[in-house]
């Protein structure tokens, strides 16, 4: 949803010999790219940036960033320049959210409609 919104693609990345992946990759038009690690851990070990870092050093310019998805609190940059994201940022409580408030209003407005009728 987020990369439609950005009309980028989505993908994920494996060299031939599988020694280095990226669980997603995000990819404009213009060929700039965005990294994502995911990992089940609240904090971040380097063999969770290990790949971040070679396809960084492999795409050079076309990198907009590198990030690391993770289940702890905090967001932050790492000072390799890696973001650290907690899933809870992203996660489907705040589109849910946002669909219920819209749903609410829909609601609201069709009732007003229906007595405004009256």
């Amino acid at each position: 949803m987020f990369a439609h919104a950005a009309e980028a693609s989505v993908g994920h990345v494996r060299t031939r010999g599988g020694d280095h992946e990226s669980d997603l990759i995000a990819i404009r038009g213009d060929g700039k790219t965005v990294a994502i690690e995911v990992t089940l851990s609240a904090t971040v070990a380097e063999r969770d940036v290990h790949h971040l870092h070679w396809r960084n050093e492999h795409i050079g310019d076309d990198v907009l960033d590198a990030i690391v998805l993770t289940t702890g609190a905090d967001a932050y940059r790492r000072a390799d320049g890696i973001g650290v994201v907690p899933l809870a940022l992203l996660g489907p409580s705040r589109i849910g959210r946002a669909a219920d408030e819209r749903e609410g209003e829909l609601h609201n407005d069709a009732k007003h409609a229906r007595t405004s009728r009256i």
